[in-house]
């Protein structure tokens, strides 16, 4: 598990206007210390449990909140299936099941069109369409909103449960590893020599990372040979260990371009 330096401010408003850190995490914060957010162009995770720091959330988040009256409700996680951000250990999805509720103001958050839940509310038996935990991209920089208090339950249920922290620190460093992620260009990498000996195989190798920089092969990888004359020729990796390989025997002589590609959640 990767390690952090961590600076703790309490009050909130105790933290130097002209700090610069590689993420944020706020609990609870109100609309006067998330001000200053606005001109670090920094990665941010709100905690959000009470009304003024919900709304206080939707003035510097893309999103609204609906208030639907005073009081709170218990709620269960239930992670989304679709959530392609980072990819949670089945060890942390079967543990998030059964840690303690959280609990949630009553309302709504309307996510913007570009967040992506990874956690949803569980009210009872029933499983909603509500947010729980989301993550999305502001004005060029990553973010996180989780809708919940008494989020130390769930660390302290995890020791009960295994004698250590090992799940809800996961899950917690895979968030703050995804938010702190610098956005390269290459999260497709291929290692191919530049020319072979005749009647010698060509192998390739390669590595594909989801955009919390995840070492990921679940998604096929293919790719395409055209030759100088136009002939074109067209392959698809195995997976091995965690990764990618192509062997490709018997080209003929010639000079070759490649092109790999791969969709992993929607990227090309």
């Amino acid at each position: 598990v990767a390690s952090y330096q961590v600076e703790l401010y309490q009050p909130a408003a105790e933290l130097p206007a002209d700090s610069l850190f590689d993420l944020y995490i706020y609990h609870d914060a109100g609309r006067e210390v998330l001000r200053q957010q606005e001109d670090r162009s920094r990665p941010l995770l709100l905690i959000a449990y009470t009304s003024e720091a919900l709304q206080a959330a939707a003035q510097v988040l893309p999103g609204q909140w609906e208030n639907r009256g005073k009081g709170s409700e218990s709620v269960q996680a239930v992670v989304q299936p679709d959530f392609a951000q980072f990819t949670l250990p089945e060890a942390t999805q079967q543990a998030l099941a059964e840690w303690p509720p959280l609990h949630t103001r009553y309302g709504r958050w309307r996510p913007a069109a570009e967040s992506r839940v990874l956690l949803r509310q569980k009210i009872g038996q029933v499983a909603s369409d509500r947010p729980l935990w989301l993550f999305g991209r502001g004005t060029g920089q990553r973010y996180s909103l989780l809708l919940g208090g008494n989020v130390w339950r769930w660390r302290l249920y995890d020791y009960r449960q295994e004698g250590q922290h090992e799940q809800f620190d996961r899950l917690w460093q895979q968030a703050a590893q995804y938010l702190m992620a610098e956005n390269i260009q290459e999260r497709l990498q291929v290692e191919a020599p530049s020319q072979v000996a005749r009647q010698e195989s060509w192998s390739l190798q390669a590595r594909l990372y989801n955009p919390a920089y995840e070492l990921v092969n679940e998604v096929p990888l293919d790719m395409r040979l055209r030759r100088e004359d136009g002939k074109t020729f067209r392959y698809r990796f195995s997976r091995r260990n965690g990764r990618y390989a192509l062997e490709v025997k018997s080209l003929p002589a010639g000079h070759y371009r490649w092109r790999a590609q791969a969709v992993l959640d929607g990227d090309t």
